[in-house]
């Protein structure tokens, strides 16, 4: 504890990084400042309260972390700054200021001055401002003042304090220039009374669930003496809000701070602390480790497991919730055990910088990554996706850590203690719930997927639940002339295209459902029949009448185009293509057909006849209630996708006896050998 009567000033020295610790330590003068201060003491610095991990004579090192930098102005510190100094309150002494504890609330900026009397007004976020009230106290970069007047000008909030030349000519306030920050600290008692209204607001509420009836109350109204506002008073059983906007977690998380997030409640009604793994540090891993379980995960998409050669932690994934871990590890500049707060956030901060690659890893190791759905929140509503999702959005680089939280006794937190841990550490709590809706998508896609898979009495209208239809318009091919029209689907995004043939329409048309293939369809690879299929297809429909509908963001079977040239690396090297899959942590089928189902209820189909050797794709439109017979599609053989073509058949289930595949001399179904 400080009491804002600053005793003395000094230097700073040097500011220099420590990515191993993800910390930079600032070393500074301060003369008169060191008697008795022991490593590990506390001193305060421009208002920030921070420890000393060196002393040489009359200089201090402190170590300070990304978050504290970005939240005040000793990231904006260079050599030659002045700085205004405390060392804590000793017990028993004078406390002649008033209760400062180096926490800093926020940021102001100097607007005006009057050098006549000593007037200084500073702009301040009304978030800051609504504890600021005339006549109390605040500390200004450090120096405890008596604020004279308070009040907004265009909706922006500002304080004013008046300065004696005493206090301008022996701290850092008298250099002050107009536009230059300082750092604030509000009266705790103002918090603390904000806590306690928040809180009785909280616990009115969970007692609420318990009672079936209380008596409603009005809202009191308290008039100033002055009859120029009136505060209104929250009744004690209205509640207060549960969880935060996305806003404010993004924001925090933006300053290098963790963010509670709770899943649903038919889920596992969990809470999770989670930040970006870029910014870990000794200090939120400790944090993170003394409230969860101490089980922490790093959260990260496929293309980046592969990328640092992780693969699955088991080619079986029995997870009752499909979470994808793959083999643990730590950072190779690890050289302790690699359990140490310090040591994982090494490990954290290694997985989520792009210069690492794999031979940065050891294998197995102390932290858990996982894979999340390629689509995020809106393809899994997992904290695994939430992590991800929220570290892009927060502009880090997309790899999460992650803890369960969790009671002193071990038990799981839910709410509302996750809304009580929220508060007393001054996090924001958000939902996947919300996080999914902030995304674009729907409260639970699961839930919305269930539902068409299993309502059928107004099949349209569950269809247009997931998918939207645009123009129609004429499109002239090679093959022949085409009705084109792009169908957006909701949950994924992506923008898939129903090619039409002019032939006149039956009741039981010829349909070719076509998943995405870039070097096949595109560049003519022959690593697959892909291309030749999609051909052979076009030519049939355009002659018997009938629909091609081509599958976006299916590339790969849904894995993508980095992961399936990372699968052709690995089927050079003896792989096939389910092995090579897994090998990279992913299955052999990722893909969705729920969407191309919806686009072809919505195109008014409910019988056909597919194109396809595949009979997952026959099951998967059947389930939503279409009448699906599977005729089988021509694609060519060569030499370099017979042993893929095989592995289709014999692990795959695909239906490929019309290729006549043999073991070597592989032929066309056309009889015409290939070399």
């Amino acid at each position: 504890m400080f009491t804002g009567i600053i005793t003395g000033t000094g230097r700073c020295l040097e500011r220099t990084a420590d990515p191993v610790k993800g910390v930079e330590r600032l070393t500074f003068d301060a003369a008169g400042h060191t008697a008795d201060l022991e490593l590990g003491g506390s001193i305060a610095v421009n208002g920030v309260c921070v420890s000393a991990v060196e002393i040489a004579g009359e200089q201090i090192t402190v170590e300070v972390i990304e978050e504290t930098l970005k939240r005040t102005t000793l990231g904006e510190l260079t050599a030659g700054d002045r700085l205004n100094l405390e060392r804590c309150l000793p017990a028993g002494a004078r406390l002649d200021g008033h209760v400062v504890q180096g926490h800093v609330d926020g940021m102001a900026t100097l607007v005006e001055r009057d050098h006549n009397d000593g007037r200084h007004r500073f702009s301040v976020d009304a978030q800051v401002a609504k504890f600021i009230a005339e006549k109390g106290s605040i500390a200004v970069d450090g120096v405890s003042l008596t604020i004279t007047e308070v009040g907004e000008d265009a909706g922006a909030a500002w304080f004013e304090v008046g300065l004696i030349p005493t206090t301008l000519a022996e701290t850092t306030l008298g250099g002050k220039q107009l536009g230059d920050g300082a750092n604030i600290e509000v009266d705790v008692l103002a918090k603390y009374v904000s806590r306690m209204l928040n809180f009785d607001a909280q616990s009115t509420q969970s007692t609420q669930s318990t009672q079936s009836t209380q008596s409603t109350q009005s809202t009191q109204v308290i008039e100033h003496d002055d009859d120029a506002a009136l505060l209104a008073v929250t009744p004690p059983n209205t509640p207060a809000p549960i969880l935060d906007p996305i806003e404010v977690a993004l924001n925090q998380l933006a300053q290098g701070r963790p963010v509670v997030v709770v899943d649903d409640a038919d889920r596992e009604n969990e809470g999770d602390l989670i930040f970006p793994a870029a910014v870990a540090s000794q200090e939120l891993m400790a944090m993170t480790i003394r409230y969860t379980s101490g089980v922490l995960c790093t959260p990260m998409s496929a293309e980046r497991a592969a990328h640092l050669g992780l693969p699955p932690m088991t080619r079986s994934n029995q997870d009752p919730k499909g979470t994808a871990y793959t083999i643990s590890c730590d950072a190779a500049a690890v050289t302790s055990t690699g359990i140490s707060a310090e040591d994982r956030s090494i490990t954290a901060r290694a997985l989520a910088d792009p210069g690492t690659g794999p031979q940065q890893l050891t294998r197995p190791g102390h932290i858990f990554p996982l894979i999340a759905d390629a689509e995020g929140v809106l393809g899994r509503d997992g904290h695994t996706e939430a992590a991800v999702d929220l570290c892009r959005l927060a502009g880090y680089p997309e790899v999460g850590v992650i803890g369960e939280l969790v009671h002193d006794d071990g038990t799981m937190m839910r709410l509302p203690g996750l809304r009580e841990f929220a508060d007393a550490h001054e996090l924001a709590l958000i939902s996947i719930a919300d996080l999914i809706e902030y995304r674009g998508g729907t409260a639970s896609p699961d839930a919305v997927r269930e539902s068409y898979l299993t309502s059928w009495e107004e099949p349209h209208d569950e269809a247009a639940k997931l998918v939207t239809g645009g123009p129609q318009v004429t499109l002239p091919t090679d093959v022949g002339v085409f009705t084109a029209q792009v169908w957006t689907e909701h949950l994924s995004g992506h923008e898939h295209i129903l090619l039409s043939a002019q032939q006149a329409e039956t009741d039981n048309p010829l349909v070719r459902m076509h998943s995405e293939c870039l070097t096949g369809d595109v560049l003519g690879s022959h690593r697959c029949d892909c291309g030749t299929q999609l051909t052979s297809a076009l030519e049939t429909i355009e002659r018997e009448g009938g629909h091609l509908l081509y599958l976006r963001g299916h590339e790969g079977r849904g894995i993508g185009l980095a992961n399936k040239l990372r699968a052709y690396k690995l089927q050079e090297d003896g792989a096939d293509t389910v092995e090579a899959n897994e090998m990279l942590g992913l299955a052999a089928e990722l893909r969705d057909f729920t969407g191309a189902a919806a686009i072809l209820h919505s195109a008014g189909l409910s019988r056909l006849r597919l194109l396809t050797n595949n009979p997952a794709k026959v099951q998967a439109l059947a389930a939503t209630g279409l009448t699906v017979e599977q005729v089988p599609s021509n694609g060519v053989v060569h030499r370099d996708n017979a042993r893929y073509l095989r592995t289709k058949r014999d692990r795959m289930a695909h239906m490929l006896d019309h290729l006549q595949l043999q073991e070597q001399g592989e032929i066309t179904t056309e009889g015409a050998a290939h070399p």
